[in-house]
């Protein structure tokens, strides 16, 4: 008989109480140098440089600047819902994303199956990628675009995902299904 092995560990189940507490350092300064990330957080700077080394490349975590594309001008920025054939979802939210204009793309609940988030030239250019790109993709029934005007707020700090706690049953509890089940015997 075949041994089965343990499916790889992935998202929450990978992080322990240092990489999120490495994560929230991150979110406030992501330019943070490794030896004061160490300094904070009491550990080696080499064990805050393999930690942000797994974080990233197990694409946990990405590090970069965040533009305003309203206020660095020459660009319109827009949110697309889109609906689609159901059975063709993933195949569909794959195609997508290949698309240059697209710079965030979520599948989602709602009236929407999909929401993507779209840097344009011009709004010449998002019609042409409405009316053009998006009409030839196979499956899509519905969108539905909205052009940003302003950003009031936009935060990029998640709270550390914390792990499922284990729930223990109580004694009163398993005594409690012990005398039930011993009642329905008797």
């Amino acid at each position: 008989m075949a041994k089965s092995r343990k499916a790889p560990a992935t998202g929450i189940e990978q992080l322990d109480e240092l990489d999120r507490r490495l994560i929230d350092l991150l979110q406030i300064d992501g330019r943070q140098p490794n030896t004061e990330l160490a300094r904070k957080l009491k550990v080696t700077e080499g064990t805050v440089r393999n930690r942000i080394a797994r974080l990233l490349n197990d694409n946990l975590i990405q590090v970069g600047a965040w533009v305003d594309p309203v206020r660095v001008g020459g660009q319109v920025y827009a949110h697309i819902e889109i609906e689609v054939e159901h059975s063709r979802i993933d195949t569909i939210a794959r195609q997508l994303a290949d698309f240059s204009e697209v710079n965030f793309e979520f599948i989602q609940t709602g009236r929407a199956d999909i929401l993507l988030g779209c840097f344009f030239r011009s709004t010449q250019h998002m019609d042409e990628f409405v009316t053009r790109k998006l009409a030839g993709v196979k499956g899509i029934l519905r969108t539905s675009s909205v052009v940003i005007l302003r950003i009031v707020k936009r935060h990029y700090r998640f709270p550390s995902p914390e792990p499922e706690p284990v729930r223990k049953a109580s004694r009163n509890s398993n005594r409690r299904s012990v005398r039930r089940h011993a009642e329905s015997k008797g």
